[in-house]
């Protein structure tokens, strides 16, 4: 689990772009954070000891803390693969659409076959009642395919079942974002990206629990005219689907502005701030500049430095001269001792437009759960 990230600080007052730092107003000191409950930490304490055995599928990415049962089987006590930060989506050579027109995805309507069995998948293998458990069990196993079919019966009748009906455990998945990424050649795979919610409770709860942030990356296979899934990874990178030149071009420059909003060094910092700048256009533009003195003032009495990485990233829209992304990034403070601490988890919504043949992100939105 991982902890809630720091509530983004307010703007400073709104400095003109053309004005020297040296004019700008004086930013307001940095405000407290909340500290963690008693019975925030007891509760995740008590669903982190639930991960042990074979299921592992832990997400906490964004505001609430919590821990849900997902059927992503891998070895005991080893974390799900993750996607290095630093690659560049690459798309998995297909036909592509005519050169010239934008950013497009080729073949939409294989995608969105993609993306509608996906939808449907993960709630069928992310939800159960501890009272109907061989309905869920019938429902997962309708939707999945391989080695990941064997593995969710196995854990339906096993672990998972057992603890469900010893702490009366209900748990519910919402859908709130899909993403396609890459599909292979033949058109039979792909892998989806999956921003969701869920919320469990059982007797172990003695409070209302917080819906939790959830990324999944789901592998869709399609056999005859149904989509199953053969694979699902906690957190990691779907990529980008077959389509034109430009749309590799626009995903990346998404990605890279998600890691300059979320690293800035001391040392460097007007270096950091320009590279954030050129990145951006419109609102997001705007608002690199207003928030700029404030966290320029927060890492220099903090004495930390602040780093951030992509973890995952899909395409939700391309219309040609705007693509939309969804991208899961991780911040971390960074101090003179090395010493490094998670500062945000997030999901995000990430805008690039074509301005004038450069690629260049608008608005980065987070996707808030609750």
């Amino acid at each position: 689990m991982t902890d809630s990230p720091k509530p983004r600080p307010r703007p400073a007052p709104h400095p003109r772009p053309d004005r020297p730092e040296s004019e700008r107003p004086e930013p307001e000191p940095e405000t407290q954070e909340p500290r963690t409950t008693r019975a925030e930490r007891r509760r995740a304490e008590r669903r982190a000891r639930s991960r042990r055995g074979i299921i592992v599928a832990v997400i906490s990415v964004g505001l609430a803390g919590g821990v849900a049962t997902y059927f992503v089987v891998q070895a005991q006590g080893q974390p799900a693969p993750r996607a290095e930060a630093s690659a560049t989506p690459t798309p998995t050579p297909t036909p592509t659409v005519a050169a010239g027109a934008g950013a497009l995805i080729a073949q939409p309507d294989v995608a969105t076959a993609f993306i509608a069995g996906a939808v449907s998948d993960i709630v069928a293998v992310t939800s159960y009642d501890y009272r109907t458990l061989d309905e869920a069990l019938s429902n997962g196993l309708a939707v999945t395919t391989g080695t990941y079919r064997e593995s969710y019966q196995s854990a339906m009748t096993g672990a998972v079942a057992e603890n469900a009906r010893r702490n009366h455990t209900v748990q519910t998945f919402d859908v709130l974002r899909v993403g396609i990424g890459a599909i292979t050649a033949n058109g039979t795979e792909a892998r989806v990206l999956i921003f969701g919610k869920e919320h469990v409770t059982d007797d172990t709860e003695q409070t209302a629990v917080d819906d939790t942030p959830v990324t999944l990356c789901a592998t869709i296979r399609r056999q005859g005219n149904s989509y199953l899934i053969s694979d699902l990874v906690e957190g990691a990178n779907a990529g980008v689907p077959p389509g034109t030149s430009e749309l590799p071009v626009a995903a990346e420059a998404g990605r890279a502005e998600v890691v300059n909003m979320l690293t800035y060094r001391r040392s460097d910092f007007a270096i950091d701030y320009a590279r954030a700048l050129a990145g951006a256009t419109g609102g997001l533009q705007r608002q690199i500049v207003l928030d700029a003195p404030r966290t320029k003032t927060a890492i220099s009495s903090g004495r930390y430095d602040l780093r951030g990485s992509v973890t995952a990233v899909a395409v939700e829209r391309a219309t040609g001269d705007t693509v939309t992304l969804l991208v899961a990034a991780t911040g971390t403070q960074v101090d003179d001792n090395g010493n490094e601490t998670q500062a945000t988890n997030g999901q995000y919504e990430v805008t690039v437009d074509n301005m004038a043949g450069s690629w260049l992100t608008s608005a980065i939105t987070p996707i808030v759960v609750g």
